[in-house]
């Protein structure tokens, strides 16, 4: 490479600038110029193939990734939609729940023994989910629940 310091300053920018510098300048080869201009055109020719082919690459990648993105943006549509419907079948079914439950308390004073029974488990249910969500810490908060399910099961078994 020319020691650019020994060159006039409008010389050293033309150079920086240029984007076609003269090889021949820099390697200092001014002899053979047919030799030179064909190693030029050789070299330009092989970039110039190089540019095309890293296009034609730079293209494909570029069409591979917008094919993935809408197959993921369908996948994301369709998990989209499967999951409302899910959602909707899951309120459907509490509200079900709910009915049915409600139905079955409503027998509350009937003499059946199998709703009473129900009921009984129900509550016990109900009494066991309130105090795993108040963790008792201690022995008394423990005992405190068995003595509410006691309460529950013995009124229910003095309605029968």
């Amino acid at each position: 490479m020319p020691n650019l310091s020994n060159m006039p300053l409008t010389e050293q920018i033309e150079m920086k600038t240029d984007s076609h510098i003269d090889v021949n300048r820099i390697h200092g080869m001014t002899n053979n110029k047919n030799t030179n201009n064909n190693a030029l055109s050789e070299n330009g020719d092989r970039r110039l193939r190089m540019l095309e082919k890293n296009r034609r690459a730079a293209a494909r990648c570029r069409q591979r990734k917008k094919i993935w993105v809408e197959e993921l943006t369908q996948q994301h549509q369709e998990a989209k939609r499967r999951s409302d419907e899910l959602q909707g079948i899951i309120l459907n079914l509490r509200e079900e729940v709910y009915s049915l439950k409600s139905q079955i308390l409503a027998h509350e004073g009937c003499d059946c023994h199998a709703v009473k029974d129900y009921i009984k488990i129900f509550l016990m249910n109900e009494v066991v989910q309130k105090s795993k969500f108040n963790a008792p810490s201690s022995q008394q908060g423990a005992t405190d629940s068995v003595a509410k399910i006691t309460t529950v099961i013995s009124s229910v078994e003095r309605n029968r």
